[in-house]
């Protein structure tokens, strides 16, 4: 009887142990999803920040087939060992923020020859929105221009601003994905 009683402790102890180092599992798990979304956000805000500060110019034009927006920078920020590359963020048809990095100037559809000098980097997936405020400092006047960059099939917006280089002094730059994480910041030169 007095093993029996033993064997029934010791049965209840060691499934005790199993359901806590089941849910220790769990929990890590959790954890780790929520540790990488974190560090996701933060390089998308060091990457944007860096070329957005760094930026010596910045342009929006409409995309080749009139369904979304294109933001060129040339900047001194670089992920792939360019010296003042020149770098186009855009969003793609599976909404995601694409980063293009080149040491060449190029524009969307990227030519065959220049193909093989494009870095392409995905930033971000399941994109919703991606505004970029802009505010030009001059004598005169300061002047504010929202730019966004539309999703695919979206209205075209800021057709007056077309093909016009800008030194923007200071950007507020707005990220928010489907799945509800959302990034907003402000950049100062």
């Amino acid at each position: 009887m007095e093993i029996l009683i033993s064997v029934v402790i010791l049965v209840l102890i060691v499934l005790m142990f199993y359901g806590l180092i089941f849910n220790l599992n769990n929990s890590e798990k959790i954890l780790q999803k929520h540790l990488n979304d974190f560090k996701n956000r933060d390089t998308i805000f060091y990457l944007i920040f860096r070329d957005l500060f760094l930026s010596t110019k910045f342009h929006r034009e409409t995309s080749y087939n009139k369904k979304y927006d294109i933001i060129n920078i040339t900047t001194f920020n670089s992920i792939h060992n360019i010296i003042r590359p020149n770098v186009i963020y855009f969003i793609n048809q599976n909404r995601e923020l694409i980063r293009l990095e080149s040491s060449k100037k190029f524009k969307l559809p990227i030519k065959d020859i220049d193909l093989y000098s494009v870095y392409a980097d995905k930033i971000a997936s399941q994109v919703e929105n991606f505004n970029i405020l802009t505010t030009q400092n001059s004598s005169n006047s300061r002047k504010k221009e929202i730019i966004k960059i539309s999703l695919p099939g979206a209205k075209e917006t800021n057709k007056d601003n077309k093909n016009k280089f800008q030194k923007a002094n200071n950007f507020l730059v707005f990220l928010e994905t489907k799945s509800g994480n959302k990034l907003l910041f402000e950049v100062r030169k």
